[in-house]
């Protein structure tokens, strides 16, 4: 049975048909916004770490006695400006467990250039991390499930990061795990 067409189920269909194009927009810019799950923006950086790699407590996940965590970092400068900039390494990333603090074996020396000097563009910098935990109750409590928490400071500017325990491998986020 046809429905006859009049002015005001028009004007509704067209309403409707409006909001729906609206909302798909909006939805879709949703998917692509923001960092992702193992990236946090630190200033003017994209910081992305993964191929986390562990030997804590005998299990397979080093250096030290009480463990470690290798970890391959990238830094993504992005910036409107012209111009370079150039920061250390020494003291970018500070790590603890808890309140037991890891100790960065890697990097400490060496430094994170980025250049834009022809216009705007992104620069990326790979580096690698190592960090060592110092005591048994760093270890213990990474092996029950406390999140390590990896602070990234570039220039001020401050980011973290979580690194967890999950299963027989290392899963990073940029949100606290809850527990």
């Amino acid at each position: 049975m046809a429905e006859k067409m009049t002015r005001r189920t028009f004007m509704k269909s067209a309403a409707a048909a409006a909001a729906a194009i609206s909302l798909s927009g909006v939805l879709t810019g949703c998917g692509g916004s923001g960092p992702a799950q193992n990236e946090v923006r630190v200033g003017a950086f994209i910081v992305a770490v993964y191929d986390v790699k562990g030997n804590v407590g005998g299990t397979v996940l080093g250096s030290g006695s009480n463990g470690s965590i290798t970890a391959t970092v990238k830094l993504t400068y992005s910036s409107s400006g012209k111009g370079s900039v150039e920061y250390p390494y020494g003291g970018m990333f500070t790590a603890k467990v808890k309140e037991n603090q890891l100790k960065t074996l890697k990097p400490t020396s060496g430094k994170l250039q980025a250049s834009n000097a022809f216009g705007p563009y992104k620069k990326e910098n790979v580096t690698q991390l190592e960090l060592q935990f110092d005591n048994n109750e760093s270890s213990g409590a990474f092996l029950d499930g406390a999140p390590v928490e990896l602070t990234i400071n570039v220039d001020n500017a401050k980011g973290m990061l979580y690194l967890t325990r999950v299963e027989n491998r290392i899963v990073v986020t940029n949100t606290k795990p809850v527990g």
